[in-house]
């Protein structure tokens, strides 16, 4: 009974620890909204060692830090969510950004890749994904069939701006 009792326990801990996790994950939220960026650190730093499984505070820590220009930190949390969320696109998503912020663009261009095949038709990977072939002198066909179908979706002029230039060059090859 002794080890039932201390399993009992273990249990209650983990889930209080988790329980924990999240209300500090939301009060760095609360604070994110009133833009006490330090305070925002420290709660979602807390949160992740109350609950190193909180994904949401992995991503939340690295959209802060990749704000903030700590690519490796920012990287680093993002992968850890990617890990903890391997079904959700969001985590490889924002990798992408953040390496090919840092000039990685085989490694952007493979999380992009990932984010695609768990959801086929986000707009803004594919967007991403299209871009950092270009910028990388590594396009494809899939490229070309991007921005085409980026194009009839995207509002905003100065992409719809860029994207037509891109069908329009050499950059993209087409079908």
């Amino acid at each position: 009974m002794q080890a039932k009792d201390e399993i009992a326990m273990q249990v209650a801990e983990r889930r209080a620890n988790v329980e924990k996790s999240m209300r500090l994950y939301q009060r760095a939220m609360e604070k994110d909204k009133e833009s006490d960026y330090e305070r925002k650190m420290e709660l979602l730093t807390e949160a992740v060692a109350s609950d190193d499984r909180n994904v949401y505070a992995h991503m939340a820590l690295g959209i802060a830090w990749h704000e903030n220009g700590d690519v490796f930190r920012a990287a680093s949390a993002f992968y850890r969510a990617s890990r903890l969320a391997p079904n959700r696109y969001e985590p490889h998503y924002n990798l992408g950004i953040v390496l090919e912020s840092a000039g990685q663009y085989g490694k952007a261009i493979d999380a992009y890749e990932t984010a695609l095949e768990l959801a086929p038709g986000q707009v803004e990977v594919m967007e991403n994904l299209a871009r950092c072939q270009i910028r990388s002198n590594v396009q494809t066909e899939r490229t070309g069939e991007f921005v085409n179908h980026v194009l009839q979706s995207e509002v905003r002029p100065e992409w719809r701006m860029w994207l037509t230039q891109q069908m329009h060059s050499s950059k993209c090859k087409k079908e």
